[in-house]
């Protein structure tokens, strides 16, 4: 079932689910909001 999804992901999504935006995710990760959102299409 997770072939195919990395680590990564897995903690970005986790990070975007907790927090509840995209935006609050990527301040918890340190990153820009354009990138949690592009990690979690490529999620698809």
């Amino acid at each position: 079932m997770l072939d195919g999804v990395s680590l990564d992901q897995l903690r970005t999504f986790i990070a975007a689910a907790d927090e509840g935006s995209f935006s609050a995710g990527g301040r918890r990760l340190r990153r820009a909001q354009s990138v949690v959102s592009q990690t979690l299409a490529n999620l698809e």
